[in-house]
């Protein structure tokens, strides 16, 4: 089985990540695994994501398993995209490790001209 690099998008909240990403996916001869952590952060219900209170402690474990369910994704055979905001050393530290084994090409996300982040 073939293994891809792995693109990965790291930049702010409305960098247009999301939009390029899915952009890729379009452009791309293959098939390929869109890999967002807002798909694992929203898998927590609206009143703990709205709380200050409770979001941190619940943020922690749910993208720590996003960063250790990025190499299973990758063994898939399949190209990945991976769309995340890194704020913390601790998560980029988390991502090199579990992605130690897979060539991982970073695409710094800056605001860009995106209809979508004109919008904003």
């Amino acid at each position: 089985m073939q293994r891809y690099p792995i693109l990965f998008l790291n930049g702010t909240s409305s960098s247009g990540k999301t939009t390029t990403c899915e952009a890729f996916q379009k452009l791309w001869a293959e098939t390929t695994y869109y890999a967002s952590n807002d798909k694992f952060i929203f898998m927590l219900p609206p009143h703990v994501l709205q709380s200050d209170e409770l979001r941190p402690d619940a943020l922690r474990p749910i993208l720590s398993a996003f960063h250790q369910s990025l190499p299973h994704i990758a063994a898939c055979g399949l190209p990945v995209i991976v769309d995340h905001v890194l704020e913390s050393e601790h998560w980029l530290i988390e991502c090199a490790m579990s992605l130690g084994d897979y060539d991982v090409r970073e695409m710094p996300a800056r605001r860009i001209g995106t209809p979508r982040a004109r919008a904003r």
